[in-house]
């Protein structure tokens, strides 16, 4: 065997004895897949496993792998301080000099100062903390090198930030992730920032404070605030210039805080903006939603008269009941637009019952309606219709027909396969009940894990004795299947309805002895 992790693992010696293949792979291969393997384990863990673990039986392999990881530091810069002392002392004494990445929860205070002890090594921290006294230690020393910062709190034992932070000594600190966890908000060691994700903030940040924080982080890129309680001035405050902001998220908030905070920041056009509400019992739609519209209004002005979609999702988590089917947990109500214009995307989530989603929907597309009259009409993608209702007076599709009458070029994907069935009804068979949807519907699109059942039903409707129109096709000009499986028979039956027929990334599966064979059809057209 080797004395040197850097000797060449194939160099030619007589007196070696000849190694396995897996011992032969070269020292930079080895050390990349080591670092991928490490970087993939888990960082809050409450074991003494983690990166240490995978460590552990990667040594187990060979005698030479064992050795190739104890001599080399990058493989144990991953500290937990769930870990007991005995192995934070190992870890700390083969990372060398090498900066250190802290994790895991803090259990003990004796750890949690062996690691304070290196802090001027931290390169990020990303802990879980139950105690005020173990928060106001771990941001109590100078973190030079510390470039990413990342606290969630458990219990309830920390109401109050520390009282300073690194020491103000953490020059490179450009991510900040708080969940639950308070800071000392005017710090200079937050200047720096390019992330700030701030979540169930204990207590109450006032809104002045939080303006001062933004003012004070000129590459600030990417602020999210979500489930936090902020104090409002009482006069109208100031407007805020981010011009390296690339996103901005605002999720759960007082519709009254959104609606600040939208007025308060001016949003560069490319940056993409992610909004989230939840409507409680009898909230009006006006009041929560409005704050949340004005940028879809500022977007959609940019793109009059070019081509557009709009991108919709509605449904519940259902749940079985002795009477059924329970449909009335909160579900997400989720709006995505998409324009012709450079700029950034546009996603609008709304927890609320799904008997309410329909609602929803009918105050965003009514006011794009209004905005922009006599134009291009949009591409509508529905996605992710699961346990939807689908009744006259909360139908998806019926709400946005109400508005655009007029779209040619509609997307069905990741649906239920009732919700699929539903929709197909609804777009493609007129019945004594219902009329057809969308007129002027040319191009469909559907996307499914599995195509031959919604074939077949489509099939079976059409062929029904007594159907007038069973011989005649689909008034569609092309029908667009994507991904998943189908069988040959079904292709057959979708080319006698529709001119034309695209499969694109679809396998298709062929009857053989003993079973079915797969074959893949990538992009092609029929």
């Amino acid at each position: 065997m080797y004395s040197k992790a850097s000797q060449s693992p194939t160099s030619p010696n007589p007196h070696h004895k000849k190694l396995l293949p897996i011992e032969t792979l070269p020292i930079e291969v080895f050390r990349v897949i080591v670092r991928l393997v490490v970087q993939k384990a888990p960082r809050l863990s409450c074991t003494d496993q983690g990166s240490f673990g995978v460590l552990i039986h990667l040594r187990l392999v060979c005698t030479r792998w064992a050795q190739v990881i104890e001599e080399n530091p990058e493989f144990w810069q991953t500290l937990s301080l769930y870990s007991s002392e005995e192995l934070v002392r190992l870890i700390l004494k083969r990372a060398l000099d090498w900066p250190l990445d802290i994790c895991g929860t803090v259990r003990s205070t004796s750890v949690l100062n062996l690691a304070l002890r290196e802090s001027h090594r931290w390169r990020s921290v990303d802990v879980q903390i139950d105690s005020q006294p173990n928060l106001d230690l771990l941001l109590s020393r100078p973190a030079p090198l510390l470039e990413s910062l990342a606290v969630q709190i458990s219990g309830h034992g920390i109401n109050n930030h520390s009282p300073i932070l690194f020491n103000e000594a953490a020059p490179r600190l450009q991510v900040v992730r708080l969940t639950g966890c308070p800071l000392p908000w005017s710090s200079s060691t937050l200047c720096g920032l390019r992330e700030l994700r701030i979540c169930s903030i204990r207590g109450t940040i006032r809104y002045t404070t939080f303006l001062d924080i933004l003012k004070r982080c000129p590459e600030l890129a990417y602020p999210a605030v979500s489930s936090t309680n902020f104090e409002l001035p009482d006069a109208r405050s100031v407007r805020v210039a981010l011009h390296r902001l690339r996103s901005l998220e605002l999720k759960s908030l007082n519709p009254s805080v959104t609606q600040t905070l939208v007025s308060s920041i001016e949003v560069p056009i490319l940056a993409n903006c992610h909004y989230a509400a939840r409507l409680e019992g009898d909230d009006r739609l006006e009041e929560a939603l409005s704050p949340l519209f004005q940028r879809l209004k500022v977007l959609v002005e940019l793109s009059r008269d070019l081509p557009w979609t709009l991108r919709m999702a509605m449904g519940g988590t259902a749940r079985w009941t002795k009477s059924g089917w329970d449909d009335s947990l909160a579900g997400e109500a989720t709006l995505e637009y998409q324009g012709s214009n450079p700029h950034g995307a546009l996603s609008i989530v709304v927890t609320s019952e799904p008997s309410r989603h329909a609602g929803i929907f009918d105050y965003f597309v009514g006011r794009l309606a209004t905005l922009i009259p006599n134009t291009i009409p949009p591409s509508l993608h529905f996605i992710r219709l699961q346990h939807a209702p689908m009744d006259s007076g909360s139908n998806l599709l019926i709400c946005v027909e109400r508005h655009f009458p007029h779209v040619r070029e509609i997307v069905i994907e990741d649906t239920s396969h009732q919700a699929r069935l539903r929709a197909l009804s609804r777009l493609l068979i007129p019945s004594a009940e219902n009329s057809r949807l969308f007129h002027h519907l040319s191009s469909l699109t559907l996307r499914a894990a599995y195509h031959d059942d919604w074939v077949a039903w489509l099939e079976t409707w059409r062929t029904r004795e007594g159907n007038s129109t069973a011989t005649e096709p689909l008034q569609l000009t092309t029908l667009r299947v994507k991904d998943g499986m189908i069988g040959p028979r079904k292709v057959e039956v979708l080319k006698a309805l529709v001119p034309n027929l695209i499969l694109e990334d679809v396998k298709i599966e062929w009857p053989c002895d003993g079973g079915w064979d797969q074959r893949t059809r990538w992009g092609s057209s029929e």
